[in-house]
């Protein structure tokens, strides 16, 4: 009876143990996506912001009047200092995003070796309580 218990906890805890594996798995991936295409993952509103020079400006505009800075976001620059700002911007948002698409890939390396470990733990008691 003893035995029987001990298989259906160290089976019960392989189940949550693969179910975590396949989660970290996926995660694992999108992050790696992340990394790889960070244009595509990143937020559509960061995105459609930085796609020509007057949504950056209104979103420039708009962030500036609920700081309270509304002497300074009135004045517009030339354009070809405003798409240096654009372009500038765009960049940074795109290395946050591949920071982010590294620490994910972190994070679930580490559910995923920590699931492997605890599944081969358990799996093997699951065996050893059969014979």
């Amino acid at each position: 009876m003893k035995s029987r218990i001990i298989e259906i906890y160290a089976l019960l805890v392989c189940f949550c143990a693969v179910t975590c594996l396949m989660i970290a798995t996926g995660t694992f991936g999108y992050a790696i996506f992340k990394i790889a295409a960070p244009e595509l993952t990143m937020e559509t509103y960061e995105y459609n912001q930085h796609q020509n020079n007057a949504a950056f400006w209104k979103d420039k505009l708009s962030c500036g009047s609920r700081g309270g800075d509304t002497q300074n976001s009135e004045i517009k620059p030339d354009e070809n200092e405003l798409t240096r700002q654009r372009l500038s911007s765009l960049d940074f948002a795109i290395q946050a995003e591949k920071r982010e698409g590294i620490q994910s890939v972190v994070q679930s390396l580490i559910f995923i070796l920590s699931s492997c470990i605890v599944l081969a733990v358990h799996a093997m008691m699951a065996i050893k309580s059969r014979h």
